[in-house]
């Protein structure tokens, strides 16, 4: 599957490749990216809106519930007042004294309270004394009054001085009466408390009653939300007070998708127990404050996605032209046209490979044109070595003639050199293959050693101590051979008494080791670093110590570096050279 996909993918252009990483690494991911920021930044800022709309709705709930709280404290005041209590108790025998006592304390107490905000409230005492007359602030409880119903729930309150709050909701069509004056068509609440602090034996029933204008509720709540409906509910969930004026039910507006509803309760407070105050908010004027977010995460996206586009277009048209270019002028090397074009220079991975390009197409032509005039003089070579041919030839019927003379003469010793001699040179004239069994390259080493022992009679001695397993191990083609003609050479011909070389074959882990030992004169360590040296440098090349140099060289060649040629010697100590050839190379 893999496979597969990589080579389709290796199959587009590279103007296409160039497109789809910038759709998949930048196009997509910016979108993906800004997608994200954009929704996190509107429910943040929606959640603030929201937020700072709560944050409005309790702080219209707090002022409404002090300004409550002040009225409830001048019924409070009202309710302990006991000079207020002792004139509405008094039995009057005349009516200037109950004007007296009217005027001096009835009235004073409302006056003393309520002048000052006499617009938002008005409080009235109600009474079952008839030595009394309903008048200005204070009426009398009569068949009417008996039958309202915010007097019943006063009326079977059993709590002593219990603070009730009533909601007096106008008729359909009409308008609620408020005091002695037909005043409002909206809902309004009424503070109906017992004053019954002061508790006697012959106390008659007095009431306050403090009505609370529905001006009350607009002005403390006017700038409280600003933008949406603002309505004040009471226990019963009825309208107490609505922004816009309207007294519809609330649900559809809370339960219609396009409005968001906030809702505050005034928990903390025992006789407004139910009371909510609710604002509905349009949710797109909500949504309106995230249209400048909107824009700008369009003109950033946009930004974002043409300035990168457009860099990718040039850099796409300038790689594209490029390779082009370069492709054209390797379809004429194809068809043999090896003229260069002038091309502009440049230091990237392109520019690289195109200047690299060149070099390989001049160095082609070059080559071409050599390995022509070296074809003419490899023709030539192989006529010459036809001709030379001859020789070999001649020099081998010459050693056959030799050799067959001496077996008719008896001489069996040295027909049998002259046979080796013949197998030897024979071998080095038909190189074959580089590499043979190490078995035939111990026969080569045998041949030159008996040819070497026929010269030097009994003054050299040799021994083989091979491991079977090792015959068959393939080697460089003698290799071993050069090191073997270096000790009679060097070390066997210039003893007097008897000389000894051993070749001995160790098989190991990863390798096999070939030891070629002798008993020489040796060789000082001055002369040993001087081999050593000489035979890694291109100084053996010529001269002194070609032999060495060669097996060094073809060891190189073949092994690079998982090989060993390693001389150890002293003088009067005999040489040993030690030959590592890799087992993974051999096979």
């Amino acid at each position: 599957m893999y496979s597969r996909l990589l080579k389709r993918w290796n199959n587009i252009r590279l103007r296409n490749k160039l497109l789809i990483l910038y759709g998949v690494a930048v196009f997509i991911p910016m979108i993906m990216t800004n997608l994200i920021f954009y929704t996190i930044t509107a429910d943040n800022v929606r959640a603030q809106k929201i937020t700072d709309l709560k944050h409005a709705l309790e702080k219209g709930k707090e002022a409404y519930r002090k300004g409550l709280e002040s009225i409830v404290g001048i019924s409070s005041m009202l309710y302990t007042d006991s000079e207020l209590s002792e004139a509405l108790d008094h039995h009057y025998e005349s009516t200037n004294e109950m004007l007296s006592a009217y005027d001096r304390v009835v009235k004073n107490a409302i006056t003393r309270y309520v002048s000052l905000n006499k617009q938002f409230y008005n409080a009235t005492f109600y009474t079952d004394n008839e030595t009394l007359v309903s008048s200005g602030v204070l009426k009398l409880i009569d068949q009417h009054t008996a039958e309202e119903e915010w007097y019943r729930k006063v009326h079977s309150a059993k709590v002593i001085g219990e603070l009730l709050l009533h909601t007096n909701l106008p008729p359909a069509g009409g308008k609620v009466e408020v005091g002695f004056s037909t005043a409002w068509d909206q809902p309004y609440t009424s503070i109906i408390r017992k004053l019954d602090f002061f508790r006697k034996s012959g106390s008659h029933v007095k009431l306050l009653k403090i009505d609370i204008f529905p001006q009350f509720a607009e002005e403390t709540l006017r700038n409280t939300f600003p933008l949406g409906e603002l309505y004040l509910t009471g226990g019963s969930g009825e309208v107490l007070y609505a922004s816009n004026g309207s007294s519809e039910s609330l649900i559809p507006s809370m339960n219609d998708s396009k409005n968001v509803s906030l809702v505050t309760s005034f928990d903390n407070v025992n006789y407004l127990s139910g009371w909510k105050l609710i604002g509905i908010y349009p949710r797109e004027q909500i949504d309106s404050a995230m249209q400048q977010s909107k824009l700008s995460f369009v003109y950033l996206t946009l930004a974002n996605l043409i300035l990168p586009g457009l860099i990718i277009m040039v850099l796409s048209r300038s790689l594209n032209a490029r390779i082009v270019r370069l492709w054209k002028q390797m379809k004429q090397v194809k068809n043999q046209h090896f003229d260069l074009p002038e091309m502009e220079q440049a230091n990237d991975e392109i520019g690289q490979l195109t200047g690299e390009f060149n070099r390989m197409t001049a160095q082609i032509s070059l080559l071409i044109r050599d390995v022509y005039e070296a074809e003419l003089g490899r023709r030539q070579a192989q006529l010459n070595a036809l001709q030379s041919q001859i020789n070999p030839h001649f020099l081998f019927n010459t050693l056959e003639t030799i050799r067959m003379n001496s077996l008719m003469k008896g001489e069996q010793e040295t027909a049998l050199v002259i046979n080796r001699l013949a197998r030897s040179f024979r071998r080095s004239i038909t190189w074959g293959s580089d590499t043979v069994p190490l078995r035939e390259e111990l026969s080569y080493i045998e041949d030159f050693l008996e040819i070497q022992k026929f010269r030097f009679e009994d003054r050299l001695e040799y021994k083989f101590d091979m491991e079977p397993s090792l015959l068959d191990v393939q080697i460089p083609k003698m290799s071993v051979l050069p090191i073997v003609e270096n000790a009679c050479i060097h070390g066997i011909e210039r003893m007097e008494e008897a000389g000894f070389i051993e070749i001995v074959g160790i098989r190991e882990v990863d390798a096999i080791r070939i030891v070629v030992r002798d008993n020489g004169p040796g060789i000082s360590e001055e002369k040993l670093k001087e081999i050593s040296q000489a035979m890694r440098t291109d100084v053996l090349n010529q001269g002194r110590h070609i032999g060495i140099r060669n097996v060094y060289n073809r060891l190189k060649l073949y092994y690079l570096k998982d090989f060993a040629l390693d001389y150890r010697s002293g003088p009067d100590k005999g040489t040993v050279v030690t030959m590592i050839f890799p087992v993974e190379k051999l096979g």
